[in-house]
């Protein structure tokens, strides 16, 4: 098999990779089982190692995967970059299991360093290739083993666009995401924003969260807080945590609103980074649901959002669903979305 026909350039700024076409030759104590990768029954270790991948001359990159893991089953991430002929050091997500404190860890080299969910190229240089493996672990033989569903690399590419025609989509479009407020979670709901976007993400895929906790967002946030960090808005951790429940996530970098609209009508809602003057608050660094979008007859555009942040503070009636001005939503939006596919 041709590794490289095999994998999915959807878009050049996105190469996500889905379990089954990894190379199986390659894979060391490693087998593909029912569309997932797994360890082999006999062994407690194992890794894939890709070729060298060629892409667009890129200034950070954001590695993400899918996987069901557990507190003695680990999914370890590490990637290298090459810049002008040299390799960077590989740069670790570290092992990552559901139910445990998954931390961190900031690393550097000359090159190039991750930093919590970033890999940044070093010196304003742009890196033109990248390599990645996967290792996965697990504590014994009656542990089950992690399962990867797939990998996905998201690619910060100066002086590039991507605006995909949009005349075909509708002016209006909308999915019924349940409302969760951050701020309904005592002493930490200030901070729980990520957590909180997520589980109405998961909660809209039908998962019954309130069997664990009846603020669902609470116990979410336990399972994705970065704790060398110590935060909870980790977008990998995140996006691993979704994954969790048997749904494909990733972190995605988008290039245009165009771009957001095509994902919303053929795929499904996202979580949202953002920064700035929201219009009702300020903020340093939030995110929320985008479940749609809306365009009036005056051709006004306006992006819906479930924002965990929007409560009755504000005096207005507002309870989490708003509609953000398409032009307040381009000034703080960072291009960096939380995908959920299945």
């Amino acid at each position: 098999m041709n590794y490289r026909s095999e994998i999915k350039y959807i878009k050049p700024h996105q190469i996500t990779i889905y379990a089954h076409e990894i190379d199986k030759s390659t894979f060391d104590n490693l087998e593909l089982v029912d569309d997932k990768i797994v360890l082999l029954s006999t062994h407690l270790e194992g890794s894939y190692c890709s070729e060298v991948i060629d892409t667009l001359a890129f200034s950070k990159i954001i590695g993400s995967w899918s996987a069901i893991t557990s507190k003695h089953a680990t999914v370890e991430l590490q990637i290298r970059v090459m810049v002008d002929g040299k390799w960077s050091k590989y740069l670790s997500y570290q092992p990552w299991g559901f139910g445990n404190k998954n931390s961190s860890l900031d690393s550097t080299d000359d090159i190039a360093k991750i930093s919590i969910d970033e890999i940044l190229i070093l010196d304003h240089k742009l890196a033109q290739k990248f390599q990645y493996k996967i290792i996965m672990k697990r504590l014994n033989h009656l542990t089950p083993s992690p399962k990867l569903s797939l990998v996905s690399f998201a690619l910060r590419i100066p002086k590039y666009s991507y605006k995909p025609n949009i005349d075909d989509l509708p002016k209006f479009m909308d999915y019924k995401v349940p409302m969760l407020s951050q701020q309904t979670v005592q002493k930490i709901g200030s901070s729980l924003c990520s957590p909180t976007s997520i589980a109405m993400l998961l909660l809209y895929k039908g998962h019954d969260l309130y069997k664990d906790d009846d603020q669902p967002h609470k116990y979410i946030a336990k399972h994705v807080k970065d704790y060398e960090a110590n935060i909870y808005g980790n977008w990998v951790f995140n996006t691993v945590g979704i994954s969790s429940y048997g749904e494909h996530a990733y972190v995605s970098m988008m290039y245009s609103i165009e771009e957001l609209m095509r994902h919303l009508v053929e795929i499904g809602p996202v979580v949202a980074s953002v920064s700035g003057d929201m219009g009702l608050y300020q903020t340093k660094g939030h995110l929320m649901i985008i479940r749609g979008y809306r365009i009036n007859d005056d051709n006004e555009m306006f992006i819906i959002a479930n924002d965990p942040n929007i409560n009755e503070r504000f005096n207005n009636g507002l309870f989490v669903y708003y509609e953000y001005p398409i032009d307040t939503f381009i000034n703080v939006w960072k291009g960096i979305v939380y995908v959920i596919e299945s």
